[in-house]
């Protein structure tokens, strides 16, 4: 990982920690252990389903650019060159 993406990395775990404390029942913020747990549900409610749908959205993106890359017609070798997208790490605002 870049200097550059760990810190962006960091930005956007800081915004999702910000939205999550938003969203937490303080009354529930009384010892390190109860955090914990709360953080850990919160994460796994809503964050790691979008993680692991992006995650698979680019693993089948990967494995289709692997076959067009195996790809060879007879008689006539054609060179693809594949553009890889780029990622929008902008947070979507509602």
């Amino acid at each position: 990982m870049t200097e550059e993406e760990n810190q962006l990395l960091s930005e956007h775990a800081r915004v999702i920690a910000k939205i999550l404390y938003k969203n937490a029942p303080i009354e529930e913020l009384t010892s390190l252990g109860k955090i914990e747990e709360l953080v850990r549900s919160q994460m796994q409610k809503h964050v790691m389903p979008e993680v692991g749908v992006f995650l698979s959205k680019m693993s089948q993106g990967k494995t289709q650019d692997t076959n067009e890359k195996s790809k060879v017609s007879s008689g006539n070798c054609q060179l693809r060159v594949l553009k890889h997208k780029s990622w929008n790490l902008d947070p979507i605002v509602n």
